[in-house]
């Protein structure tokens, strides 16, 4: 009889270590570090130009001009196909034809000068730091996946990552970072986020992230953005490095 007392008690002790064991690797599992990136403006700051230039380019071809505010108002926070359809309809000179042509010839023309590109020397100094850290790397991109992966391995991202590339951008905006976070899984308040585009900081200051990194481009340095932690002219910053350091140091 005594023998089954103690074997139950051991059985016991095993599922209360069991228990622990699992909550333990849970608690390890969410607070892992996580860095998530704006791939396309962080990686190369001269994105939004690129296809600013593309655009005034492709318009001119049906006698639009178009200006800054005019990029402003149709290119920074929806998908490349709205803005296409929009500024044809506003210069009544709408037909799907025309607008499949133009909105083709801007994405060729965005792909291709970001693969050939320079990557910003200050992204992949976080890119080693995420690496001696162990931390995950979560991206969002406005690129087909295939091009988003090959940008990825060029700044040396090829494991420990979570991507989602969406050439429909405003679909990324909603809630891309907390399908990141999801998807990791991590918990927020061990997170940072590199972005130049204020909607996207907004979203992940309702993500709860720790830190929010705006790097505005030409394009987006008169938005609003309120509320972010660090508002840079450019990522190659020390103090803000430092802060980032501790923050993925820690365990």
């Amino acid at each position: 009889m005594t023998d089954i007392f103690e074997n139950i008690g051991a059985e016991e002790e095993e599922v209360v270590e069991d228990i622990a064991s699992e909550e333990q690797q849970m608690v390890e599992t969410l607070y892992n570090h996580a860095m998530l990136i704006e791939l396309d403006s962080i990686a190369f700051p001269e994105s939004r130009t690129v296809l600013f230039k593309s655009a005034v380019k492709q318009f001119k071809k049906c006698g639009i001009k178009i200006t800054d505010l005019l990029f402003l108002k149709y290119f920074m926070n929806q998908s490349l196909e709205d803005a296409v359809s929009e500024v044809l309809e506003d210069a009544e000179k709408y037909e799907i034809e025309l607008a499949e042509s133009i909105e083709k010839s801007m994405r060729n023309d965005y792909r291709s000068a970001l693969k050939k590109a320079e990557v910003a020397p200050a992204l992949l100094k976080y890119i080693e730091l995420a690496k001696k850290t162990a931390t995950q790397i979560g991206v969002l991109s406005a690129l087909d996946e295939g091009v988003a992966t090959d940008i990825l391995e060029k700044i040396g991202v090829t494991e420990n990552f979570k991507l989602f590339a969406d050439e429909e951008f405003e679909t990324i905006k909603r809630d891309g970072w907390l399908k990141l976070l999801k998807s990791m899984p991590v918990n927020p308040r061990a997170c940072i986020v590199l972005t130049s585009n204020a909607k996207l900081a907004v979203a992940a200051l309702f993500a709860e992230v720790k830190y929010v990194i705006a790097v505005p481009d030409d394009f987006s340095k008169h938005a609003d953005f309120t509320g972010t932690d660090f508002i840079l002219e450019t990522l190659d910053n020390d103090e803000v490095f430092a802060a980032v350091e501790a923050l993925m140091d820690h365990e």
